[in-house]
């Protein structure tokens, strides 16, 4: 499965990953990396999601002039 093919799979519809509380950004990162990668779910809010250690991602924070890559999961911050 590819990021573009989960995408495919669940677009227009809210998602709940495991344990979490469902229609939230990090619901569906959670479920992105465990299909994509077999990573188990990080419980965490946005916020501390800098923290998290998921190999094969990089944390790379938001500025003006950055995107993010094909494939690569955004997490909105608390504002």
């Amino acid at each position: 499965m590819t990021p573009v093919s989960l995408t495919a799979a669940f677009l227009g519809q809210r998602v709940t990953a495991p344990g979490g509380i469902g229609g939230e950004c990090v619901d569906w990162v959670d479920i992105a990396i465990n299909r994509l990668h077999g990573l188990p779910p990080v419980r965490a809010n946005a916020i501390d999601w800098p923290r998290a250690i998921l190999p094969p991602y990089l944390w790379t924070a938001n500025a003006p002039l950055n995107f993010p890559p094909p494939g690569g999961l955004v997490v909105w911050g608390p504002t």
